[in-house]
């Protein structure tokens, strides 16, 4: 019998090589997936602290680049307005502090571009970070020639906004930190001491935070158990009138792009100056850089009349004095006095502090707020006392309530006049 060759192949055999493919399937996933996640993690600490978009790596170079050979510690930071203030020493007001007249570097590492600051003695003229563009920076003292990086004592961080410009705000990241470039591997932190960066986004603000706060005067209890509206003539009270101002003033503001809030949210409105939820414990809360108290002049004698702006005796008159320019040379409104500077004045000094209560108290740490008397202290210390966050506050004085022809110029040019006030606002702040 002839016997034919068979081809079976027992099905046992299959199954076993179609267990062999698979499992080698298997393994070679395992492998790519731990070859994925191997790289997926190395990408994860090569960019965990890179600046200007760079990795880690070439963030390094540009440290190192930079760096200068000799360090001094900082031990306060201030901010007033828009403008930061560095101090050697612990900030003591009236106090000078030894790095006023110095020069200050900073350096932005993603350029390599440096922007020299003369450190000047008001409040208002040291960093002006609103001139600052995107980037990371250095700060340095100019020293005998020398350059010589700021450290601070312990790792510090504070972030700040600008005020809007063109529809968005630069988000300021002040940063103090020796541990902040080292990789997981160093045994020693890369950074010699705690040095001082500016890191400088453009970001929107987040919704809460606001530019300007508009204090339409009085319509309080400041002064006791009774309700004061400011001055009264024929019928006519500061409280009305400048609350009637603040919203044609708001609304000129806003045009500008400028985010703005009024402490008075109606004309019946009850809010006091001091206190958690007064006018200035809102203006803290909303992060705001500029404070405009709005106010009315009165006097028994009905000749009087004029505008005038006040501004902290701390900090210089630029702000008001460009503001009231562009109000006196826009409108019939006229000055209060005469000479180089009429109806531009500084608040005054009583006991070393700003005599100007609402310049005072808006000024954060700076100006000595919530340290002045003991109402100050009870009611604003929780909020005022230690804030980093000054605003850069001045009363506007528009007319006389009590002067008939102050108040008709009042009454026929009062969009005319916030108009003019917005557009000083704008002058100072850059914005077209």
């Amino acid at each position: 019998m002839k016997i034919q060759p068979t081809h079976y192949v027992p099905r046992k055999n299959k199954i076993q090589w179609k267990i062999v493919l698979v499992i080698f399937g298997v393994v070679m996933l395992s492998f790519t997936g731990l070859d994925f996640a191997l790289k997926y993690e190395k990408k994860e600490q090569v960019n965990r602290y890179g600046v200007c978009g760079l990795n880690d790596t070439k963030t390094r170079t540009l440290i190192e680049e930079a760096a200068v050979e000799e360090v001094m510690i900082i031990r306060d930071v201030l901010f007033y307005g828009e403008t930061l203030n560095l101090f050697e020493e612990p900030y003591v007001l009236n106090q000078r502090d030894p790095l006023i007249g110095k020069t200050i570097v900073l350096k932005d590492l993603c350029t390599g571009d440096d922007f020299l600051y003369i450190l000047e003695g008001t409040v208002d003229g040291q960093l002006p970070l609103e001139d600052l563009d995107p980037g990371f920076y250095t700060v340095s003292l100019m020293q005998d020639t020398k350059l010589v990086q700021l450290a601070m004592e312990a790792p510090f961080e504070e972030t700040f906004y600008t005020i809007t410009r063109n529809g968005t705000n630069h988000k300021i990241t002040l940063k103090a930190d020796q541990t902040m470039f080292n990789n997981p591997e160093d045994t020693e932190n890369y950074l010699t001491a705690n040095l001082l960066f500016l890191e400088v986004t453009e970001e929107t603000a987040p919704a809460g935070v606001v530019d300007i706060v508009i204090d339409p005067g009085h319509y309080s209890y400041d002064n006791g158990n009774y309700l004061e509206v400011g001055a009264t003539v024929e019928g006519r009270t500061e409280a009305q009138e400048t609350y009637d101002f603040a919203l044609i003033l708001q609304e000129k503001l806003e045009a500008l792009g400028l985010r703005t809030w009024i402490t008075r949210k109606s004309d019946t409105d009850i809010v006091n100056s001091y206190g958690l939820q007064g006018r200035l414990y809102q203006g803290y809360q909303a992060q705001a850089k500029i404070y405009l108290d709005i106010q009315l002049g009165s006097a028994s004698n009905t000749a009087l009349r004029g505008t005038q702006v006040i501004y902290s005796s701390f900090s210089s008159n630029r702000l008001a004095s460009t503001v009231y320019n562009e109000i006196l040379e826009g409108t019939s409104l006229v000055s209060t006095g005469n000479g180089s500077n009429p109806g531009i004045l500084a608040s005054g000094k009583l006991n070393g502090y700003d005599g100007r209560m609402m310049i005072r108290e808006a000024g954060g740490r700076i100006l000595g707020a919530g340290t002045f008397s003991e109402k100050a202290a009870s009611e604003n210390g929780s909020f005022a006392r230690d804030s980093r966050f000054g605003m850069q506050a001045i009363t506007l004085e528009y007319a006389f309530l009590s002067n008939p022809e102050d108040m008709t110029i009042w009454d026929q040019q009062q969009e005319l006049i916030a108009e003019k006030t917005a557009a000083g606002l704008a002058r100072y702040l850059g914005i077209d």
